[in-house]
């Protein structure tokens, strides 16, 4: 990897403005997350989508809608409890079931932001929040949790909300992305879902995975496909198999054209 000179122009106990080639950044100190949280309707489809009024003093009107983000703090074992920790407080919803969880793959909200984001949907469909815990902080104790139809929720101009709901319908519901789904794919059977559900939270993670989905061979077989920007080594270290069921590395037509 290029070794890049970087000099640290100011910090804090939260980031370090820093200058590398000539472009100045900000670097986090801590992981932060990105959360969430959607309803289904009765046939299974997002109806509804879980944001923050939150208060912020450096937009207009002192509020903006966002998702539920929130920094990794030293006792939680894993991004995940970072995410069930951060929406319990700032939402009041409890939900510690992993199956309920989905891992949508790391992004970043800014070119001068030097940071990837972990970002998960959450199942809150039928559940009821508890009281909202809130972390002491007077923006969180401002802030309030709303659940917007799609609609709505679509029509704020916070970039990682459309963003998530596009991914959802990737990574949850089996869309390629450009093309139309078949039933097998928006359907696929159970056990491999549940599967697929906790292999990308290791696989999308790689760098230059782009994605995956169930898919089925002629003979009706289910397998996981994960398509990449090219094959590296992390990438070859993806299983050809787990739990009996097969797993395919395919990069991505898109890259093939170029």
């Amino acid at each position: 990897m290029e070794n890049k000179e970087k000099k640290v122009i100011s910090k804090n106990k939260y980031f370090n403005v820093i200058e590398e080639e000539g472009m100045f950044g900000i670097e986090p100190v801590d992981l932060c997350v990105v959360v969430l949280p959607f309803e289904r309707d009765t046939k299974g489809l997002p109806k509804a989508l879980g944001v923050l009024k939150e208060y912020n003093p450096m937009r207009d009107g002192n509020y903006s809608i966002t998702l539920v983000t929130g920094r990794a703090e030293g006792e939680d074992p894993d991004v995940l409890s970072t995410a069930i920790r951060e929406l319990k407080e700032e939402s009041g919803y409890d939900v510690p079931d992993p199956e309920k969880w989905y891992y949508l793959g790391m992004m970043t909200g800014s070119k001068l932001v030097k940071q990837d984001h972990p970002c998960f949907a959450v199942d809150i469909t039928g559940m009821e929040p508890g009281v909202k815990e809130g972390d002491g902080t007077k923006s969180e104790a401002k802030s309030e949790f709303l659940k917007l139809s799609v609609k709505e929720a679509l029509n704020t101009n916070d970039c990682f909300v459309p963003t998530l709901f596009l991914k959802i319908f990737q990574y949850i519901f089996g869309f390629n992305m450009g093309q139309a789904p078949d039933n097998t794919e928006v359907e696929p059977a159970e056990m491999v879902h549940k599967l697929k559900k906790k292999l990308d939270i290791t696989y999308l993670s790689i760098d230059g995975v782009n994605g995956s989905i169930v898919r089925h061979t002629l003979q009706g077989d289910p397998y996981i496909e994960y398509t990449v920007r090219e094959i590296t080594d992390d990438i070859k270290k993806i299983p050809s198999q787990v739990d009996g069921v097969d797993i395919v590395v395919k990069i991505a037509e898109s890259q093939i054209q170029q």
